[in-house]
Formats: structure tokens, C-alpha cells, sequence
């Protein structure tokens, strides 16, 4: 029997991990067990304060399970748009010196409804920022979706400048319901930091996410821009989220006014 690249990739990251000696399946087994309305996470019908609340007590358990020794941070960001409300929250650790995770809820409220959407990866460093991935997506209408793939980390600092790159680029190992085909993600994030002075920051962000089926075949794309001020753990500022489905010309838009606490 012949393996493919990919898979002899996910069998090797699951090895270090095991070499690693850590028990991950049973510490999120645990999480997940402790997390009210986990279940209904998988489905559009959750109630916004519902999920705002799995979220923040999700935040806490995971915080809670990590050791002092390892680092933790995250960040709870709200917008208020002119298309719908979001609430963004994002936690960023380490289980080990090469192991790292990243969990993230998402929120949008609309006048259609409420779109949940949330991952968590586990990310494997194998050097100089570049790294193999095991991303699992929950979203309504597709449910648990299991990612490999790679990514890329490098912040860089120089005098009153700092600067984080990030890549990621996924693939499906199971068929979406409508293509009936596994899809691939490419994610970018850039953050530019400038200090004004002793106190003040200005950020500027840009995130984007592409996903298609082939190449030929865009299933969506997604840009988010921040520009805020930085103060304490506090940034306040105005963003655009930016939405393209399929092959349609037409970009959902939605702009306001953001706050976000860092953690």
C-alpha cells in the first residue's frame, strides 16, 4: 500500500506528539465535558448570549488547564457594524517548547440569524517559524472538519516597530456537502504595531481567508482590517469585514467600530 505525502506527513506529526508524551485528546476531553451548549455549537440554532457564554467559559477552562510555566494570551473583540455585530475571541499557548495551539469562536450576529464558526490547531514547530498543523473547523451545516497542513510564524521588532506575519494553508480530509469534494484554505494575518509614545500604540491589521475546491472553483474568500489604538491590554479603533462567495462579483461589507481586550 501506498501512503501519500499527506498522509505520511499526519502520521509523522502524530508520532511527536506521542514522543512528546502528552495526552491531549484526554485534556480537551475534559474541556469539552465542562463547556454548557458545546453540542449546540455544531448548529445555527444557538442563541448569541448562549454561545458568548460557551466561549467565555471555554476561555477560562482552557486558561485554567495551562501550565503557569507555559504562556497563554487571547483577546475578546466586539464590532458593531452596519451589516451585523461580531464577537471574536482567540486564545494563543503552548503545550510544550515545539507544541503550540490556537483556539477561536467567532460570532456574527445578523438580522438573517447567528453564523458561529470555530477551530482549534495544534501546531508542531519544525523551524524558524515553519510548522506542520492539525486544524479541526466547526462550523453549521459541515460539523467537526479535520484539516492537516502548515504554517508560518515570524514577528519581528525593531525600535518603536513590530511586526507579525502569519500563513496557513489547510486541507480537508473529508467531503463538503455541496462540491462533494475535500477543500483547501489559505489564511494570512499581517499586524503592524507603532509605538507613539510611552503609552500609545497605533495597530494595523489585515486578515484574510480563501477557500476553494479547485482552482478554478472559489467556494469563498474573506478580508478583516483594523485600525486602532493600542493603550494597556485596550485597542479601540474602526474595521471592515469583507466577504466573497463563489464566483458572484458581489462583496458583502460590513463597517464599524471595534473594541478589543488583550489577555
Amino acid at each position: 500500500m501506498v501512503l501519500s505525502n499527506t498522509t505520511v506527513s499526519y502520521i509523522r506529526l502524530l508520532s511527536k506528539l506521542s514522543m512528546e508524551k502528552i495526552n491531549v485528546r484526554k485534556r480537551l476531553n475534559d474541556v469539552v465535558r465542562r463547556i454548557p451548549h458545546v453540542g449546540n455549537v455544531l448548529t445555527s440554532e444557538i442563541s448569541a448570549k448562549r454561545f458568548a457564554a460557551t466561549t467565555a467559559i471555554a476561555a477560562h477552562l482552557v486558561l485554567g488547564n495551562i501550565s503557569p510555566s507555559r504562556a497563554a494570551t487571547g483577546f475578546v473583540e466586539t464590532m458593531v457594524g452596519n451589516e451585523a455585530t461580531t464577537l471574536d475571541t482567540k486564545i494563543v499557548g503552548t503545550l510544550s517548547q515545539r507544541i503550540g495551539f490556537v483556539a477561536r469562536n467567532r460570532l456574527s450576529i445578523e438580522n438573517r440569524g447567528v453564523n458561529p464558526f470555530a477551530f482549534i490547531d495544534l501546531s508542531y514547530n519544525i523551524k524558524g517559524g515553519l510548522g506542520a498543523v492539525l486544524e479541526t473547523q466547526v462550523t453549521p451545516g459541515i460539523g467537526i472538519d479535520p484539516r492537516p497542513g502548515a504554517q508560518f510564524l515570524k514577528r519581528y521588532e525593531r525600535r518603536n516597530n513590530k511586526w507579525i506575519v502569519f500563513a496557513l494553508l489547510s486541507r480537508s480530509v473529508k467531503e463538503q456537502p455541496n462540491s462533494k469534494l475535500p477543500n483547501s484554505e489559505f489564511d494570512t494575518l499581517i499586524q503592524y504595531n507603532r509605538a507613539l509614545n510611552k503609552k500609545l500604540e497605533i495597530m494595523m491589521q489585515l486578515e484574510t481567508a480563501t477557500n476553494w475546491c479547485r482552482w478554478d472553483a472559489l467556494n469563498f474568500s474573506a478580508e478583516r482590517i483594523r485600525l486602532g489604538i493600542h493603550r494597556d491590554a485596550w485597542i479601540v479603533g474602526v474595521g471592515g469585514d469583507f466577504t466573497h462567495l463563489g464566483n458572484s462579483s458581489q462583496v458583502k461589507q460590513n463597517w464599524g467600530g471595534f473594541v478589543s481586550m488583550n489577555f
